[in-house]
């Protein structure tokens, strides 16, 4: 490919992304009914895999990352009843009083106060797995009942972005539960359905495309990735600017001036991260932070054995295998990195004399280098903080997005193939505690210029 070429490429893919990002955050009321219906489908497509697989009951052991699925499908329609069919200000949006006086909860009528079960502000993580749930065909009728309240209210707003500010951020959320659903299956080796593996996937999945290539085998070659340069000072904008929905982590627009960089225009694949292991890397204290060192030895206690690879991974007869949805299959080793803690990924980058990029640089990139993207969301050096002073913050109506983990858990951007497409932006700013390998997260490594 010549230089022109690419470049002309990456001009049509930017182009192609400004149109998905400005259709994915502007939707019509038309548009919003159909995201509606898709994402619906996209839960109770996982909803069943987990009544096939778990039982009536839908039980899991108690775990810190997880939620008891039925509490998931529950808080689902509960979300959009509180800030909807539930709440008088529904259509002044952003100029709603989140604390305004809500009608019954539909379930009242049957006995159940849903604000007791499912209101993620009050309910503490723990609590959620000791409470008396309804069954999950109470639950999917309620989740049927909430969608119908829904979108009649849908059909009575104005075509205009106050009116559907909660509409707007009700699939956003549905579509969060709906990757973590996902990120279930994984953690609980809870095979896809055939119809879900093709709505979470799709055909032309790069993980597909890495299976099928030469580089599967033991002896890969893939190309070298190639770096993206900004070679000069130049300030960029933090946050969303624009028409359209906005989370409020995301203003109000911020300043930064970034210094001369390169940046892997492609995430870090298995191949270059199992160089990384076998040189030792995770018996090299010098490797890793105090914290990560920290994490590190903390696993191997746990799991009574030496911590020597990412999560999923392990190696039998010369060979790398992982575990996928409750199968085991050979490593694609050209596939991009996966299941990578933020602490794995800054211990490969000092490994090969690198760093993460920052918020700021990553998205000078993906917007004016045109990044190839990956399957994975990926960790950058960014703590999780407002893009303001912390006193000038201004919470969105739903309070309880952000604020609370303004913590300095890393940033992360992107999307995984996991991701629904409405979620799929790259001024969106993802967080997770750095320690988080259930999540589907890689990285790219940066290097300071001159």
């Amino acid at each position: 490919m010549t230089t022109a070429s690419r470049i002309f490429g990456l001009i049509i893919l930017v182009m192609q992304l400004d149109a998905l990002e400005w259709k994915a955050r502007n939707p019509s009321k038309d548009e919003l009914h159909s995201a509606m219906q898709a994402t619906r489908h996209r839960t109770l497509s996982a909803a069943q895999t987990y009544w096939d697989t778990l039982g009536d009951d839908l039980f899991i052991p108690c775990q810190p990352q997880l939620n008891p699925p039925r509490w998931e499908l529950g808080h689902i329609g509960w979300f959009y009843d509180w800030w909807i069919a539930r709440n008088p200000q529904y259509a002044q949006g952003l100029r709603a009083d989140p604390e305004a006086r809500r009608m019954p909860a539909r379930q009242a009528s049957k006995g159940r106060n849903a604000d007791d079960l499912y209101n993620s502000s009050d309910i503490h993580h723990s609590a959620r797995w000791t409470i008396a749930l309804p069954t999950i065909e109470e639950t999917l009728r309620d989740l049927e009942e909430s969608l119908e309240e829904t979108l009649a209210c849908l059909e009575e707003v104005e075509n205009y972005p106050d009116p559907l500010y909660f509409f707007r951020l009700s699939v956003l959320h549905e579509g969060m539960h709906s990757e973590a659903s996902v990120y279930m299956a994984q953690s609980l080796g809870i095979p896809l359905g055939e119809g879900w593996r093709e709505l979470v996937w799709g055909e032309d999945s790069a993980y597909k495309r890495a299976c099928m290539s030469p580089g599967t085998g033991l002896n890969p070659s893939p190309p070298a990735p190639t770096q993206v340069r900004l070679t000069r000072s130049e300030s960029w904008e933090l946050g969303f600017k624009g028409e359209g929905f906005a989370f409020d982590n995301e203003c109000p627009n911020q300043a930064v001036q970034l210094q001369a960089f390169e940046m892997d225009s492609k995430p870090v694949c298995w191949e270059d991260f199992l160089a990384f292991i076998e040189d030792d890397g995770y018996r090299r204290k010098e490797l890793w932070t105090l914290n990560g060192w920290s994490w590190l030895n903390t696993q191997a206690n746990q799991n009574t054995e030496e911590k020597a690879a990412p999560r999923y991974l392990h190696h039998q007869n010369g060979t790398w295998f992982h575990q996928r949805f409750g199968h085991v299959e050979p490593l694609p080793l050209t596939a991009v990195a996966c299941h990578i803690t933020f602490f794995e990924a800054e211990a490969w980058c000092r490994w090969k004399n690198r760093r993460l990029p920052s918020e700021a640089e990553w998205e000078w990139a993906a917007f004016q280098a045109g990044l190839e993207f990956g399957d994975v969301w990926e960790w950058t050096s960014s703590p999780f903080l407002p893009l303001c002073a912390i006193a000038d913050f201004k919470c969105h109506p739903y309070r309880d997005y952000s604020y609370p983990w303004f913590d300095g858990r890393p940033v992360l951007k992107g999307h995984s193939q996991a991701t629904p497409l409405p979620l799929r932006h790259r001024k969106f700013r993802n967080f997770f505690t750095p320690e988080r390998n259930d999540i589907f997260s890689g990285f790219r490594s940066a290097k300071s210029l001159g």
